[in-house]
């Protein structure tokens, strides 16, 4: 939804932009610590 807001909407505002920049920062960075949080308990288990 926010990729759609940022690109395909027809009048964009510099804040929408900016939001939804942020927004997609921080969905991304969620995504890298789903990731991460397994293989970081799976290591913990070998230890």
């Amino acid at each position: 939804m926010a990729s759609y807001y940022l690109l395909l909407q027809t009048y964009v505002l510099r804040l929408e932009a900016i939001m939804n920049s942020i927004l997609l920062f921080f969905c991304g960075s969620e995504l890298l610590l789903e990731v991460l949080t397994p293989a970081a308990f799976s290591s913990m288990d070998r230890i």
